[in-house]
């Protein structure tokens, strides 16, 4: 192929328009079937559609919060500027869907990432099918995004879906490996229920009787049933017809061809590659075996089906976030989402909730309250537990004549209660 030829067919080239691929590019995307499926063509199908929105707005709205672990200790860290600003165009939800995006109907969710010295500043989301993957001299994963513009590990974030054992990009739920034929399947059969809506040209009935014998007969006829039957208010009105003249149906049924029964089909085979429940995208036909309250499937959804993808989006993080100074080289800084809004019970389930963590000191006043997003009182940071509990390594407290408390040796159990008796140290057992 010459120069000018390169060139003239790489100018006829429409990204957004699959028709104008070179075959190199078409050939993966294309089933058995001969449908066209690429990650536009297929978010035609709703079910994808619904899958995809659903699964990348709910990932995108999650709070991503920065701790540092040392030892046993856990402590919250502001969050990087470029999380909670990736660049200045994006916001924090829009950064995140559209890597949630590239991560759904390609299997890779890929960033470029601005630096300033070996600070990260920006972060841009690239369209994951246009980038090329592969490995160095080295053995470094290098990423294509031009011509002849190539970036390095060190200047992208990398987010794989499920891949094949060595491979350096993840699989595309719709591509050759997983569901093509499975999207194929469903956009054929929508296109095939339009096309017989659009140009059906079968008749709703006809009118037969053996005495009609002439042309002029069946037009008189015809414009008669026009006449009576046709435009407003009309509708359903009783036929009456003339001698041995009858009325035969001939509707189209769509169940008796199936039709219906294989659309539903491929809306549950769609759910069931992303691990989505049907009725969370409109699908009820059947019922649920997600639980039988909002919170049983809130808590499954959040565990079967956006956990995978949330630890995905951590672990790929983590070695890109900034160690404060002073951070011991033993600390653990990582990242991680807050799923509780996604976990919130009924109002009485939260109360009783808030009842306990306040009467076991494990939450303040205060901390509920801020669940709650409710304003603060005073005195409302303090832990409080029952005076009638006590460490097993201290023993019962008692108290002297003077009102000092001390403590007896440890016994066994956990947290024991004291008797409602008072004990005087003073006076003696």
């Amino acid at each position: 192929m010459g120069v000018l030829t390169f060139w003239r067919i790489k100018a006829s080239i429409n990204p957004s328009d699959p028709r104008t691929w070179p075959e190199e590019w078409v050939k993966p995307w294309l089933p058995d079937s001969g449908a066209l499926v690429t990650p536009e063509t297929a978010m035609r199908m709703t079910a994808v559609y619904g899958c995809v929105r659903l699964l990348s707005e709910s990932t995108a709205g999650l709070p991503l919060q920065t701790f540092i672990k040392h030892g046993t200790r856990r402590e919250r860290h502001p969050e990087d500027y470029w999380i909670k600003h990736p660049n200045r165009e994006y916001t924090r939800f829009r950064f995140w869907q559209e890597m949630m995006v590239g991560l759904l109907l390609d299997g890779n969710g890929i960033a470029r990432l601005e630096r300033v010295g070996k600070k990260i500043v920006a972060a841009w989301p690239l369209w994951s099918p246009a980038v090329k993957i592969d490995r160095d001299e080295n053995g470094y994963r290098r990423y294509q995004v031009g011509p002849d513009e190539f970036l390095t590990d060190y200047e992208v974030l990398h987010i794989q879906g499920l891949t094949l054992p060595g491979q350096v990009r993840g699989l595309s739920p719709i591509g050759d490996y997983v569901a093509k034929n499975a999207v194929a399947l469903g956009l054929g059969a929508e296109d095939y229920a339009a096309s017989l809506y659009t140009n059906d040209a079968t008749p709703g009935g006809y009118i037969h009787g053996p005495s009609i014998k002439t042309k002029e007969q069946a037009d008189q006829l015809k414009e008669q049933w026009v006449k009576s039957h046709a435009g407003q208010g009309k509708h359903r009105l009783p036929a009456v017809f003339a001698g041995d003249a009858e009325w035969k149906s001939t509707s189209f049924e769509p169940e008796a061809t199936q039709l219906i029964q294989s659309r539903s089909f491929q809306v549950e085979e769609i759910c069931r590659i992303y691990g989505v429940p049907p009725h969370m995208v409109a699908s009820v036909e059947r019922s649920t075996s997600w639980g039988t309250g909002i919170e049983a499937q809130g808590i499954q959804w959040v565990t079967y089906s956006l956990r995978p993808w949330m630890e995905r989006i951590e672990q790929a993080m983590n070695p890109l976030l900034e160690r404060p100074k002073g951070t011991p080289l033993d600390a653990e800084v990582f990242c991680k989402f807050n799923v509780d809004g996604l976990l919130r019970g009924d109002f009485k389930t939260r109360m009783e909730g808030y009842e306990v963590g306040i009467r076991s000191g494990l939450y303040s006043p205060n901390r509920c309250l801020a669940l709650e997003d409710e304003p603060p009182y005073p005195e409302g940071d303090k832990h409080y537990i029952p005076l009638n509990y006590y460490a097993v390594e201290d023993g019962p407290p008692v108290r002297t004549s003077t009102g000092e408390r001390v403590t007896e040796p440890a016994q066994a159990g956990f947290f024991m209660p004291q008797t409602s008796e008072v004990v005087n140290a003073d006076q003696g057992a």
